[in-house]
């Protein structure tokens, strides 16, 4: 059974491949397999290349038949009247109420479509508007097709959604009439009993309520930028998502409880053999907080672990854990094979192998602290290739915090969130519970902040390359292995990779242009040899955070880049300068230069003026405006930097328009550059017909948001690229985009984001 799940298992794995791998190429894969099972030599052979096929098919299957719904291309963006029930719990912040929407009926002008879509929906300025879980609305809403930024270290929205069955992301238009039809008892009764707890606990007002919500209801809204900064810093931010880890504890707290409850009667334990019915209690147990944490991926997931678990317990003296383990993973992956593309699966799924294996012929051989202890060292080395690839950092005192925060939020402040939870009702006994949580979690902040204020206490550092991540699993694969096993140290060689490969580096005199996607805004990374420039760093939002935290430090980090020589920002509007902040939070004691330093929320910001130059690797990098006359000007007075290696330059001129433009035409000698990124974002106020003659590029970039609402690049504005005879590439549609410039070669290696 085991090999079948694990040929079923890599047959699956044609879903990674399959953005990436061009569909030739997949269906000569599947015709390799079809060829070798027939010409196979041993039965076995045939058996385990048909599970493989299996694999490969059911991931066709599944992707034709239970994807979610795809929007029709002419309904984006566009006003849409749908009538659907809220499935979801609704959360409200000082901005919107967030929610999901299981449509029954989608129309678009006179066009209508009966579709059960589920729509993930923002609803601004509706104060008075009171969501409920089971509530059924006729809403005018616009939206597009879940999408994220297109860069390595950026969050997957798309396949997030995917394993979601999010058909879309979008907004209520508030000027539109919308109209509440009735709410049903029946209807998602669990997200309504949900929502009537998190009420509760939010109006106590306590400092942690937040963090009980999320232990004890898996909402994880309330967090702000500084609490996950200490969560990520501990390597702790694990607990308070509910997965594997809580969902094992409360099953193993109710497993031991009913063991030692039932042995007590000798008349019970000849009805049914106690752990039998240990196992059926851990089962329920696991159930019903997988239903009150809303039976997310991540709890379906620990849940599905569970049962497997202890069905073989129940059914079996004595059972194969790894059988146990691959059942599990077949089971996951017929429910849902979308959940491959996230990093959870992943995380939950080599969790488990890495405390399987390590445990291998050692479970009651030591004391159990020192097992617990084991525990968290196994898992802190076993994870390690997974963490540095998706996190691009690593907790040094993470065994430590979770030492401490395991048990801690295990046995103490879950079992008090829970209780609170249930017999909140009672204000008196649940406001008691609900303090001592609250209590327990005052504590272990504490002792959490302190942890993440230690110097060095993470290193950060990205797998460079994706092919050195199977490398690093085959080395901590080796390391687990029993003492005694041959070859056991060579795991140390096959890590060696993940731990020193900094990626490809820019040769002397050439220079490397990378156009982050950022949405609606700018950010470009300029890199030498041995120098690294960032221009702009996106926007913020509202929220709190900023396209410096989510995009631009996780792309740097990808690169290991662990220092920046300089930090341009063109000028002050919020979608070139809102993620300044935290770009340098990540990396302090950068040099700022701007055109607009007093409206930077950063001190020691130096004005950028024409004139301005400077030399590094080889590579000349020059201010060609704005002058000390034009400065005020807002966009068009923004840093235009032009930067050359030998013949070959780029020029990124902010959001400059017409004023701007008419500037350097007529007072700079020799504008003429290879690349050029479109001022402000392709509008029809920039890229005048008499500055592309000046510039002449070869390439216009542009930097705009996917079906953005200003419909930036204008239509006309392509046109003018086109009748210069420039190649359009627009990061709304390519993701990021790179391209190295080198005096010998010119432009070589120029493309979009290959995993978008």
């Amino acid at each position: 059974m085991i090999g079948f799940v694990i040929c079923f298992f890599i047959g699956s794995l044609t879903l990674l491949l399959s953005s990436t791998v061009p569909i030739w190429l997949m269906v000569c894969l599947v015709a390799s397999i079809v060829a070798f099972s027939h010409f196979a030599l041993t039965p076995r052979c045939q058996r385990y290349s048909l599970w493989c096929l299996a694999g490969c098919c059911w991931i066709g299957l599944y992707s034709n038949f239970f994807a979610p719904w795809q929007l029709p291309e002419e309904w984006i963006g566009k006003n849409l009247s749908v009538q659907g029930v809220v499935s979801s719990v609704p959360l409200r912040s000082d901005e919107a109420q967030r929610f999901e929407l299981r449509t029954n009926q989608l129309c678009f002008k006179a066009h209508c479509v009966k579709r059960r879509a589920r729509l993930r929906l923002s609803w601004y300025r509706a104060p008075d508007v009171k969501l409920r879980a089971g509530d059924e609305w006729q809403l005018t809403v616009r939206v597009k097709p879940p999408h994220g930024y297109g860069n390595p270290g950026s969050y997957p929205v798309e396949q997030a959604a995917l394993a979601q069955k999010i058909s879309a992301h979008g907004y209520v238009v508030a000027k539109q009439a919308h109209r509440f039809v009735s709410h049903r008892w029946y209807r998602h009764p669990v997200n309504q009993l949900r929502q009537r707890l998190y009420q509760r606990i939010s109006a106590s007002k306590l400092p942690y309520s937040a963090m009980i919500t999320a232990l004890s209801l898996g909402l994880r809204s309330g967090f702000d930028n500084q609490q996950w900064q200490v969560l990520q810093n501990t390597g702790t931010n694990h607990l308070l998502a509910i997965s594997g880890l809580h969902i094992g504890l409360v099953a193993g707290l109710f497993y031991s409880l009913v063991s030692v409850l039932w042995r007590l009667s000798a008349r019970a334990c000849d009805v049914m053999a106690t752990p039998r019915i240990a196992a059926m209690a851990a089962v329920i147990a696991a159930g019903s907080y997988s239903l009150l944490a809303g039976f997310t991926l991540a709890t379906e997931r620990a849940f599905i672990m569970v049962a497997v678990f202890a069905c073989a317990r129940f059914f079996v003296r004595s059972h194969n854990v790894w059988q146990s383990y691959c059942l599990a993973l077949f089971i996951c992956l017929l429910l849902n094979p979308f959940a491959l593309l996230t990093a959870g699966f992943w995380l939950s799924f080599s969790a488990v192998a890495v405390l399987l294996l390590g445990f291998a012929n050692r479970v009651g051989t030591m004391p159990r602290w020192k097992s617990l202890l084991q525990a968290q060292l196994l898992v802190l080395i076993g994870l390690l290739p997974i963490t540095l690839f998706y996190f691009q950092q690593f907790s040094i005192i993470s065994i430590v915090a979770n030492s401490v925060a395991i048990p801690w939020v295990g046995f103490v402040i879950v079992p008090l969130s829970l209780l609170a939870s249930i017999v909140s009702f009672s204000h008196t006994l649940g406001g008691v519970l609900l303090w001592f949580a609250n209590t327990n979690l005052t504590a272990l902040w504490w002792l959490l902040a302190k942890l993440s204020a230690m110097p060095h206490s993470v290193w950060h550092h990205g797998i460079a390359s994706p092919w050195t991540l199977p490398l690093g699993v085959i080395g901590v694969g080796l390391l687990l292995l029993p003492r005694g096993v041959p070859g056991k140290w060579l795991g140390l060689l096959w890590l060696l990779p993940v731990l020193f490969y900094r990626g490809e580096t820019v040769a002397p005199n050439s220079f490397k242009l990378t156009m982050l996607d950022v949405g609606q805004g700018l950010s470009v990374i300029i890199r030498t040899s041995n120098h690294v420039l960032v221009y702009d760093t996106g926007r913020s939002f509202p929220s709190g955070t900023d396209l410096g935290k989510q995009v631009v430090v996780p792309y740097l980090r990808t690169q290991n880049i662990h220092k920046l020589d300089k930090i341009v920002i063109s000028h002050g509007d919020n979608d070139h300068s809102g993620g300044l902040q935290s770009v340098m939070q990540a990396y302090p004691h950068t040099e700022v230069v701007s055109s607009a330093p007093k409206k930077l929320k950063v001190t020691g910001v130096n004005q950028c003026l024409a004139g301005q130059q400077w030399q590094w690797d080889g590579v000349i990098f020059e201010f060609l405006y704005p002058t000390e006359s034009t400065l005020g000007r807002n966009n068009d007075s923004s840093c235009v930097l032009k930067i050359s290696a030998g013949k070959y330059s780029a020029l990124l001129p902010g959001d400059i328009e017409h004023y701007g433009e008419n500037y350097l035409v007529h007072h700079v000698a020799n504008l003429k550059s290879n690349i050029l990124i479109a001022p402000h974002h392709g509008s029809s106020t920039s890229s005048t017909e008499t500055f592309l003659q000046a510039v002449q590029p070869q390439y216009g970039l542009i930097s705009a948001g996917f079906y953005n609402r200003y419909h930036f690049p204008r239509a006309d504005v392509i046109e003018r690229y086109a009748r210069q005879g420039s190649i359009i590439l627009n990061t709304g549609n390519s993701g990021m985009v790179t391209a190295v410039m080198d005096p010998q070669n010119g432009i070589s290696n120029l493309q979009g984001f290959v995993g978008h």
